[in-house]
């Protein structure tokens, strides 16, 4: 829930820094867990952008969010595969 609420932050807060308007922005997140303690891996789905911006502008957003979000570079230092899907509506 920290990389999802994280990332989301992120992700808000290069938009803006792009000058880039939204109205809606809905995060959904997914782990698998194995039977021990560990994770199996993360899907975080961004969905129900509605944005006028161009889809590619977006997702140089998201990706810079994904960079700059320290959850998110945390994770990355797991071996946990970790699958991030935005949907624009």
């Amino acid at each position: 829930m920290s990389l999802a609420g994280c990332l989301g932050t992120t992700f808000n807060m290069t938009l803006q820094k792009m000058h880039l308007q939204f109205k809606t922005l809905e995060i959904k997140a997914a782990a698998k867990k194995r039977e021990e303690i560990f994770l199996e891996s993360i899907h975080i789905n961004i969905v129900n952008v509605k944005s006028g911006a161009e889809v590619t502008k977006l997702e140089c957003a998201l990706t810079l969010a994904e960079k700059n979000c320290p959850v998110d570079n945390i994770f990355q230092q797991t071996k946990i595969p970790i699958t991030v899907e935005l949907q624009i509506s």
